[in-house]
């Protein structure tokens, strides 16, 4: 199928918890998308403090740190952070364009590397999808972290155990289906595809919704080619 970034993948079911099903029948209910607006997404706020531990001094910047210095320094804090390293790494995520000495393409490689390492711990990270989902919706992002928000919402989706914010990631993943703004219609398709037999998840409509994609001239061709990809594989020819 289509492949944008490699995710990891649980080695188990296990984490599918909390399914509504119809009674009586194997199928799941699908959940209709709910409108962003309508969802309880908080704002992040801009002037968020934190007191930065020492062991984030590097990977948070300072004068001397060079994008590979950070990366380095972010690689060797392992599987165990503290809330109080959690806290700096959000951040960290949230800066924007202008916010960091970093160019633009460092800063999203910066973050990209931030979002492997939160899904990478033994503990996942309390309210990582909401803030994943918030930077998505702020459009003051760069359209290239807001794909990555995408991503990671898809790489970690099924860590998620809380029912309400998995029907939060889902509306978010077909809102993102609609945003033609460079390759993030492509990365949600991608998503819901990964996610069609997912419980919630409308397979007919993700396998429809490609289709219309792929025959859309205002969508970019990559976008498209990665559409066709889906239909071909739901069986939507």
């Amino acid at each position: 199928g289509p492949v944008r970034k490699a995710a990891p993948t649980p080695e188990t079911k296990s984490d599918q918890l909390n399914t509504p099903t119809i009674q009586g029948l194997d199928e799941v209910l699908i959940k209709a998308p709910i409108p962003v607006a309508e969802l309880d997404i908080r704002p992040i706020p801009a002037d968020e403090k934190v007191d930065i531990p020492a062991s984030l001094a590097e990977a948070m910047g300072t004068e001397t740190s060079s994008y590979l210095s950070r990366m380095k320094a972010l690689k060797a804090l392992g599987k165990n952070l503290s809330d109080a390293e959690i806290k700096s790494l959000y951040v960290l995520l949230n800066r924007k364009t202008g916010e960091d000495a970093l160019r633009p393409d460092e800063l999203n490689g910066l973050k990209d590397g931030v979002c492997n390492l939160l899904e990478l711990q033994t503990r996942k990270p309390a309210g990582y999808a909401q803030r994943l989902m918030a930077m998505y919706l702020d459009k003051r992002h760069d359209p290239v972290w807001r794909d990555y928000c995408i991503q990671h919402l898809n790489a970690f989706y099924r860590h998620v155990v809380i029912e309400e914010e998995r029907d939060a990631i889902r509306s978010v993943f077909w809102d993102a289906a609609e945003d033609k703004d460079g390759t993030i219609t492509g990365t949600a398709m991608i998503a819901l595809y990964r996610h069609a037999d997912d419980p919630g998840f409308d397979k007919k409509a993700i396998a429809e919704k490609a289709l219309v994609l792929s025959k859309d001239e205002k969508v970019n061709n990559a976008v498209r080619v990665t559409t066709l990809q889906v239909c071909a594989d739901l069986g939507n020819k």
